[in-house]
């Protein structure tokens, strides 16, 4: 099942754009298989025509959502995982926060 998530744009980089959905900021990555419209009109993703500020909604298909969690900077460690700040309980060390881009499978814009 499609997950939305709606907000505004906060960064545009080449192939990604960053949302701010409340008071996170998520980054998805924009492939030639995602789909853009800007005010119902098919649109090919130019990072210099989106604006900051401007309301966005963007589709990911079940399993693209963006993720956040918390890992072991240690590359030993590296399969410790964790939903919430901790230390490793292999090492000791804090888990690094960290975040993956969702994968964009349609991006509306309003204007």
């Amino acid at each position: 099942k499609p997950e939305t998530f709606k907000g505004t744009v906060a960064a545009v980089e080449k192939a990604s754009v960053q949302v701010k959905v409340g008071e996170k900021s998520l980054w998805f990555d924009v492939s030639d298989k995602t789909k853009i419209s800007r005010a119902g009109k098919h649109e090919v993703f130019d990072n210099l025509h989106v604006k900051m500020g401007e309301a966005v909604e963007v589709l990911v298909n079940d399993g693209d959502a963006p993720t956040h969690d918390y890992r072991c900077p240690m590359k030993s460690d590296a399969d410790v995982v964790a939903q919430a700040p901790g230390k490793c309980p292999k090492c000791g060390m804090n888990l690094r926060e960290t975040d993956k881009a969702g994968k964009a499978a349609e991006i509306h814009l309003a204007k």
